[in-house]
């Protein structure tokens, strides 16, 4: 039962909420401070870079594993190529820790500028933490990732968009995996509510902007014309009274 909550409740439960709720800030937000949070709100600095590039990096390579499993297979059979994959996974997954570490320990020092962060905010920031070292941790404990998870998680998390879940798989997973893919959607279930909303409401208020803009080019020449017709219309109407009261 509890396997059943976990790993198919949950994950049904954060899909269907994330994006709604991300919208729903992005409106309040457009409404009461005329726009969406500055992306760069905490600083453009080498480390802030590295932490964004290097989980940015894990998170696609993430996404090939779940996304094409028979490829990833195919490119483990030659040993060179399984050994490249995995000593790169582990050092981008090792660089993310130590760059989100650093980071940490900046701002609890105060020597960056530390944003005003809500209880929910320190939540998030904690099961990214877990997220990362239950990571780096799988990769050092259990070798060769990249080759048996796309043949246990992969078809797990495919039986989830297939509408046909089954968590028997995961459920025999180790312990570690299991915590890492539970903090994994805890993450995407307290996103919407924290500053990791911006993932979606930054690149959602580019686009509106960039929608208004090129619909304000297409119709303002029409507006303009129908404006230039209503005033000499109305000036012929002035123009013919005028002459009547005459």
């Amino acid at each position: 039962m509890r396997d059943q909550v976990l790993f198919i409740v949950a994950p049904y439960a954060v899909a269907l909420a994330f994006l709604p709720v991300c919208l729903v800030r992005y409106a309040l937000g457009r409404r009461g401070a005329g726009g969406a949070a500055d992306p760069a709100a905490d600083g453009r600095t080498p480390l802030v870079a590295l932490w964004r590039w290097t989980i940015g990096l894990v998170l696609f390579g993430h996404l090939l594993l779940m996304t094409l499993p028979e490829s990833v297979l195919v490119w483990n059979r030659d040993p060179r190529r399984l050994l490249a994959l995995e000593t790169a996974s582990l050092a981008l997954g090792i660089a993310a820790l130590l760059s989100l570490s650093v980071l940490l320990f900046h701002r609890l020092r105060g020597r960056s500028p530390r944003p005003t962060w809500s209880a929910l905010d320190i939540v998030a920031g904690t099961l990214v933490v877990i997220a990362v070292t239950t990571g780096v941790a799988l990769a050092v404990l259990y070798r060769w990732a990249s080759s048996w998870s796309v043949v246990t998680l992969s078809p797990y998390l495919l039986s989830l968009v297939q509408l046909k879940p089954s968590a028997v798989l995961i459920g025999r997973m180790p312990f570690l995996v299991r915590l890492h893919v539970v903090c994994c959607y805890a993450i995407v279930g307290v996103a919407p509510f924290t500053r990791l909303a911006r993932i979606v409401i930054v690149p959602l208020d580019a686009t509106v902007e960039w929608t208004r803009g090129r619909l304000s080019g297409v119709f303002s020449p029409a507006w303009r014309a129908v404006e230039s017709w209503s005033l000499k219309g109305a000036q012929a109407v002035l123009v013919r009274h005028d002459g009547e009261e005459n």
